[in-house]
């Protein structure tokens, strides 16, 4: 079975970042050329103006002058369209971001959007993707040069993360509910092909069903079940869009013994056909 390409942050150890600015007319990066692909980092855009497109797990993005905007890793996508725009990606490793910033990125289970930023907050934060860009060709002399520069990546990243708490009024204090969510969604990403049923994660989370289904609900609008569905379902059409397996494979593949009620399932919530959206797509 064909894989979606899964891009590694390849930097010089101990480095585990990159940043570069891109302007209309650049020649795309060597794993750019891939097309459709995930990452295994965060990835970060920072507009500086015009416009751009991007395409994240089927869904089409348009960052505008001035916005942010963050992939999770694992996440499928397009490279950014900078024929058009100019601005500044930052690549970085996971283990880089502090758990109260990944709380904000991955806290939500819905799609994350473009977040335009006044003069004042763009200005805040290019000019740190300014100074991060400048600094990462340069040689560590000493621990001092290492500690700033991880400290102006910790101010970029914060920075970013603090306007998405505006948007979702997410607060460093305990929240019961945010967190559950939280810690649904990493579950559901590891288990979302062997486990259909809501049981499964209340008990891996040691909670009751309703319990975890408030939770949830609060959180997005949504219960447990739809999420579950959902996460199969963009694990299907990622497998329809890139692979080559045919639909009952790929029914088999996501935990579902009846071929024809996944058939059905995908209909129901999609609008058309397993078969329909690959030759759409394609």
């Amino acid at each position: 079975m064909k894989a979606v390409p899964i891009h590694q942050l390849l930097t010089p150890a101990p480095v585990k970042w990159i940043s570069r600015y891109f302007q209309p007319g650049d020649l795309p990066e060597v794993h750019e050329l891939q097309g459709v692909h995930r990452d295994d980092h965060y990835i970060f855009f920072l507009i500086e103006d015009g416009e751009a497109q991007l395409q994240i797990d089927f869904e089409t993005k348009t960052l505008h002058k001035w916005s942010v905007y963050y992939i999770l890793p694992g996440q499928i996508h397009h490279r950014i369209e900078n024929r058009q725009a100019k601005g500044w990606f930052l690549g970085v490793d996971t283990e880089l971001l502090r758990e109260a910033f990944r709380d904000v990125f991955e806290g939500s289970l819905l799609t994350q959007h473009p977040k335009v930023l006044n003069q004042e907050e763009y200005e805040e934060i290019s000019s740190l993707a300014r100074l991060l860009t400048q600094r990462k060709d340069r040689q560590a002399v000493n621990l001092l040069h290492d500690s700033v520069t991880s400290s102006l990546l910790q101010a970029f990243i914060g920075s970013i993360a603090g306007k998405y708490v505006a948007d979702t009024e997410f607060s460093t204090v305990a929240n019961r509910s945010r967190h559950i969510t939280r810690d649904f969604k990493r579950l559901l990403a590891k288990k979302f092909r062997v486990e259909k049923k809501p049981s499964a994660y209340a008990a891996a989370l040691n909670i009751t069903v309703n319990y975890l289904n408030e939770s949830i609900k609060k959180e997005t609008g949504y219960p447990v079940s739809y999420w579950i569905i959902r996460e199969n379902l963009v694990e299907a059409k990622r497998l329809l869009f890139f692979g080559d397996q045919s639909v009952k494979e790929i029914a088999y593949h996501l935990g579902y013994d009846n071929p024809d009620y996944f058939l059905r399932l995908f209909r129901k919530y999609n609008g058309e056909t397993p078969t329909a959206f690959r030759q759409g797509k394609r």
